[in-house]
């Protein structure tokens, strides 16, 4: 439910107290179910929010751009997009700098690793890149 998921990140964030940095998924297949995801996730500390590509509706590019643009304009955390086409049935192609913010944070991509799981590679697959333009090798393990 969405009060398990959202006591399961406030959880999350105060058991690791700052050790290790906490990304939240938030994403939904409506707006303001990932919204409201995403304000939780952020009011209970999280450092940043995963959404994935929203499942079933099958929104074209511009729907895309728009739903991640309006959670981007309502919460502060940096955002990773979850682009899984296998699972969402529409793939995101637009470039993550294609949205805007009214704030300056971090925003990124990820798409399922083509390498091996749990070693960081340069694969666009595992890179994450600001709007600033620098991009960050994350470690992916499934």
């Amino acid at each position: 439910s969405i009060r398990e998921h959202i006591a399961a990140v406030a959880f999350c964030v105060k058991r690791v107290n700052h050790r290790v940095k906490v990304i939240a998924g938030a994403g939904s297949n409506d707006t303001s179910a990932a919204l409201y995801l995403s304000q939780h996730a952020q009011d209970s500390g999280a450092d940043a929010l995963l959404l994935v590509t929203p499942y079933y509706n099958k929104a074209s590019q511009t729907g895309l751009i728009q739903h991640y643009t309006y959670i981007a304009d309502r919460v502060e955390l940096p955002i990773l997009l979850y682009n899984v086409p296998s699972r969402t049935g529409v793939s995101f192609t637009a470039r993550p700098t294609s949205f805007s913010r009214s704030t300056p944070t971090s925003t990124g991509s990820r798409r399922p690793a083509e390498t091996s799981p749990c070693s960081p590679t340069p694969a666009p697959s595992a890179a994450m890149t600001s709007t600033s333009g620098r991009a960050t090798t994350i470690r992916w393990c499934p």
